[in-house]
């Protein structure tokens, strides 16, 4: 003990807790508070005597560091290793189990030893899909108040390439506006929401959804790149909140908000957008206002529960495409976005009874729109082929065993019209069920275009500019 000590390290500066390093660790890297770290360890008193080991349960030790989940010399010890570390730590009973010790094991006023390994660690997640993390906290924040959406930020940072330490943003001082800057990702916001007044912490932001959108990707950065934030909160004011605002306030907010979240879809920062037309809509839902600002506060609404579901659409979530635009028509029962969305999802999902009745509705309001056209024929398409299955079945069904009809060709109607007038004398017309037969005052249609020209149409129809919705 003699000479670990001489060779100790004093991480307490009062000689609480040494540590004499036995094996050294990789990388720079040290586990930060709240991190949860794998650790192998034996427990001894001074004389030799063990009373614990994770060895012997062949079982790591896991625990959120800095918590007060351990003893405090652990806590102190374990965030100065490196992974891969191997060190044993003497601590004194004050950084240990104190004067009462932990019998029968450890008695009261004991100095502890721990030979402990540090095998691996997590970062604490700020995201729940953990592409954002927190690495360390350098300096803890005052108070309990945090930035909100709005909010105007005083912050110092630095941005570096996580794997290289290659630094693409050098340090800066600067106001930020959470949710509404064009220089810096996504993950920013998020980051900022997430610190006290005073803080000071390193983020890493992984690929995906909180990265730089791609026009606005640094010079040497790739989207690949897994980033690094070292983010300073010197001081902010938050933004009002909604239910402090008036009507006229709350007006002029989503307004600007709208407008921010289309100049955002349009440069493909979808993640940003969404949270715009999220803020107009938890802003403006329930507003109580005249009659004209009702009427001003439900066009914002519609649009900006149609332009949520071409983002949606875009990523495939067809429920939520599905919520939104019933959420729109119930406002505007006709809007022909909506109906036009709501029937691609509807599509998407095999509900095609559903989806041709929304995009009839649609294509009324719409004549011209080539996309509604488009999918009009495709819906009738795959209708006709569902019922020819269905007829087929139940032809087999009821057919007689030694008896067999002429042809189950020549029954088959020639077209959607045909196909619905007959399942109408049948008293069993699946369109009908939904938004009546198939009306012959529709538009004429021409010839189902080819699959070539359906597939540039379709992948057109998640493309419209958003203007459009505007």
């Amino acid at each position: 003990m003699e000479d670990n000590n001489a060779n100790a390290i004093d991480l307490t500066g009062d000689g609480g807790v040494l540590k004499v390093i036995l094996v050294e660790g990789s990388g720079e890297e040290h586990p930060a508070k709240n991190c949860s770290v794998d650790v192998h360890y034996v427990g001894t008193l001074l004389d030799g005597t063990q009373f614990d080991s994770s060895r012997e349960r062949d079982n790591f030790f896991t625990f959120n560091l800095g918590v007060g989940q351990v003893i405090k010399a652990w806590d102190v010890g374990v965030a100065s290793m490196k992974r891969g570390e191997k060190c044993m730590l003497t601590c004194k009973s004050e950084y240990g189990y104190g004067e009462n010790g932990s019998p029968p094991k450890i008695p009261g006023g004991a100095t502890l030893q721990f030979e402990i390994e540090l095998f691996d660690w997590s970062f604490e997640k700020v995201t729940l899909d953990g592409l954002i993390t927190k690495i360390n906290v350098v300096t803890e924040g005052t108070g309990a108040m945090k930035p909100n959406d709005g909010a105007v930020c005083e912050v110092r940072y630095t941005g570096a390439v996580y794997a290289t330490q290659s630094v693409f943003s050098p340090e800066q001082e600067r106001k930020v506006t959470v949710g509404d800057d064009d220089l810096l990702p996504s993950g920013f916001n998020t980051i900022l929401k997430h610190m006290k007044k005073g803080e000071r912490t390193l983020f890493k932001i992984r690929s995906g959804e909180h990265h730089f959108a791609k026009d606005l990707m640094p010079n040497g950065l790739t989207a690949n790149d897994e980033i690094q934030y070292d983010v300073e909160l010197i001081d902010f004011a938050k933004q009002k909140e909604a239910w402090a605002m008036n009507v006229t306030e709350k007006l002029d907010f989503a307004t600007a908000a709208k407008t921010r979240g289309n100049t955002m879809f349009k440069s493909g920062r979808w993640s940003d957008a969404s949270k715009k037309y999220e803020l107009v809509i938890s802003t403006l839902e329930n507003l109580d206002g005249s009659d004209d600002e009702s009427k001003t506060a439900d066009e914002l609404l519609v649009k900006s529960w149609n332009n949520l579901a071409i983002i949606q659409l875009k990523e495939e979530k067809y429920e939520d495409v599905i919520s939104n635009c019933t959420k729109a028509l119930k406002v505007d029962e006709a809007n022909p976005k909506s109906l036009y969305r709501r029937s691609t999802a509807f599509m998407n999902f095999g509900q095609l009874e559903e989806a041709f009745a929304d995009i009839k509705v649609a294509l009324k309001n719409d004549k011209e729109n080539r996309v509604f056209l488009s999918q009009y024929h495709i819906i009738k398409k795959k209708l006709m082929a569902e019922r020819k299955k269905q007829k087929l079945m139940y032809q087999k069904m009821f057919q007689k065993p030694k008896s067999k009809p002429a042809s189950v060709k020549s029954a088959e109607p020639s077209t959607a019209e045909e196909s619905a007038e007959t399942s109408a004398k049948e008293g069993s017309s699946p369109l009908a069920s939904v938004a009546g037969s198939e009306p012959t005052e529709d538009v004429t249609m021409t010839d189902a275009p080819s699959p070539e020209v359906v597939e540039k149409v379709v992948k057109e129809v998640v493309d419209e500019v958003v203007e459009a919705s505007a």
